[in-house]
């Protein structure tokens, strides 16, 4: 009886001690939920009062442009951050200047300028199969012969079944297509003998680079009258 009371109680301390250890191991699951949350909402916030406070500088810069030389009539990124003034070409059509990655160029001083491409042609070959089956028909005229002797009508259909037949899968012509990849800069030549050359990395984008180009052919044009 003592050792069946025993027995009983050990299992209810075991059981005990067993809910006792799940129930802690939930409440640490917990906790780190928690401590990991707030730690996403810290970096969140974090990130959010860096990018606010980008936009208040860039504001800040583009704003003194704006003071000095009058509203852009056209603005260029060049950059992935478009926070930075220096990731963006402006041309101030009224102030006949440009300010390219924050340095400011009279139009007076742009003598020239080249639109290169750096172009990459990646070659794809696709290749096609047809398949092709084939019946021996001898074979099947003979079984049905013997079929027709040995049971009839019926004989010679079910001797005619039973041809052989064989597929055959052969490659077709193989087709070659192309794609072209582009990387665009465009070169300013500038009257200043320290530094007569300034680089414009625009990248895939065609029509962007077409428009540059022109912005900058109008100018030289104007200049050249």
């Amino acid at each position: 009886m003592i050792n069946a009371l025993i027995v009983i109680v050990s299992i209810a301390l075991v059981g005990f001690i067993g809910y006792d250890l799940i129930e802690i191991d939930k409440k640490k699951k917990t906790v780190a939920l928690e401590v990991q949350r707030a730690k996403a909402a810290e970096e969140s916030a974090r990130k959010q009062a860096m990018k606010e406070q980008a936009e208040a500088e860039y504001a800040k810069e583009y704003g003194k442009l704006v003071e000095q030389y009058g509203g852009a009539t056209t603005s260029f990124v060049l950059g992935l951050d478009k926070t930075k003034v220096s990731n963006y070409l402006y041309v101030f059509e009224p102030a006949s200047i440009i300010c390219l990655k924050g340095e400011v160029i009279p139009f007076s001083k742009i003598l020239g300028f080249s639109l290169n491409d750096d172009t990459e042609t990646i070659m794809h070959n696709e290749s096609s199969y047809s398949s092709v089956t084939k019946t021996d028909t001898g074979s099947m005229i003979g079984r049905a012969a013997v079929g027709g002797i040995l049971f009839g009508g019926v004989g010679a259909l079910a001797g005619a079944t039973t041809a052989k037949q064989e597929t055959v899968t052969t490659p077709t012509v193989n087709q070659t297509t192309s794609t072209t990849k582009h990387k665009f800069s465009l070169y300013l030549n500038i009257d200043d003998l320290s530094n007569p050359l300034r680089e414009i990395k625009i990248g895939t984008d065609t029509m962007k680079a077409q428009t540059i180009a022109n912005v900058f052919n109008i100018i030289v044009q104007r200049n050249n009258k």
